[in-house]
């Protein structure tokens, strides 16, 4: 398995939190990519590179899983889509600690533009700006503001940064809500994401489940039907506190044995993701950070939400 913080910028998620490293920078990789070597403990997080899961796959589990199910967004490409918006460029305002960089923690609002931006793209969403299309944005230059940014460490990434138009909407509503840096709760989640989809004349709704009430059917059941999600975890090895934009799924049958010799019947589910941190496509294995594989449902010891969108 590739070490993925060889490739990217470094993003850690702490109390809700996710933030982002500049990309020249490697502190704490050592530390963050031994959380998730394969199999190390049964509550590491699974994050694998998009054409590494049948390798990932046969070392965490075993070689002899068939795969039961497959799906993927409509019209998005067939091979790694690699178009994403990522925290980086989406950031205003940048936290300097040393010779590193950090984003605004703002993976809920990437993920949320990633689907708007997939509805325009590839749902048929026209009055959306086109995906590419960008908005100059010039950080705030008050005092008040300049001072209350500093106090957290955070000053403009520069005098002006271009960022995706649709993701400068949902960040306008955002902030009249009171979004400045770092994680919004599922209720302003849900009122930003509605109100940017309105100003483009469409109504929107975002709902969140526990994994414990919208598990891998009803996962299925958004993905085949053109209907991208929202998935929020909290704790975990990787990602912190993170909100990223499932895209597909992959199911798969097989038997797992545990290291003193028993065995059981298991479903293993990995979805392909959108997670704010790279423009790139990646799995991530849902299984992995059970407590054990259980032959239904998600039963995940790390928090999760999972939230169903849809736009009309």
């Amino acid at each position: 398995m590739v070490n993925i913080l060889n490739k990217l910028p470094l993003l850690i998620g702490l109390t809700g939190v996710c933030y982002s490293y500049c990309p020249k920078c490697t502190a704490f990789q050592t530390t963050i990519f031994s959380s998730f070597l394969i199999g190390e403990t049964s509550t590491s997080s699974a994050v694998v590179e998009y054409d590494e899961l049948d390798s990932y796959l046969a070392s965490k589990y075993s070689s002899n899983l068939s795969l039961s199910s497959s799906g993927r967004l409509s019209d998005m490409p067939t091979t790694k889509y690699q178009d994403g918006y990522n925290q980086w460029d989406e950031s205003v305002y940048v936290k300097n600690v040393g010779t590193s960089s950090y984003s605004e923690g703002n993976c809920g609002l990437v993920s949320m533009s990633n689907i708007m931006a997939y509805y325009s793209r590839y749902g048929g969403k026209t009055s959306f700006p086109a995906y590419g299309d960008s908005t100059a944005v010039y950080p705030y230059s008050l005092p008040q503001y300049l001072n209350y940014f500093s106090s957290y460490g955070y000053v403009p990434k520069s005098t002006v940064v271009n960022l995706h138009s649709i993701y400068s909407t949902m960040r306008d509503f955002a902030w009249d809500l009171g979004y400045r840096f770092g994680g919004m709760n599922d209720s302003n989640t849900a009122s930003s994401f509605s109100s940017a989809c309105a100003y483009y004349g469409y109504t929107a709704s975002y709902t969140p489940y526990s994994e414990y009430t919208f598990g891998r059917s009803d996962i299925m059941n958004e993905i085949d039907n053109g209907r991208p999600i929202q998935l929020r975890v909290l704790g975990d090895s990787v990602y912190g506190s993170h909100g990223m934009m499932i895209t597909g799924y992959k199911m798969y049958n097989g038997y797992y044995i545990y290291p003193y010799g028993m065995g059981v019947s298991v479903i293993i589910f990995c979805v392909s993701v959108l997670d704010s941190w790279s423009s790139n496509e990646r799995w991530y294995d849902l299984e992995q950070v059970c407590d054990y594989p259980y032959p239904s449902g998600l039963h995940r010891s790390e928090a999760t939400t999972i939230a169903k969108v849809s736009i009309s």
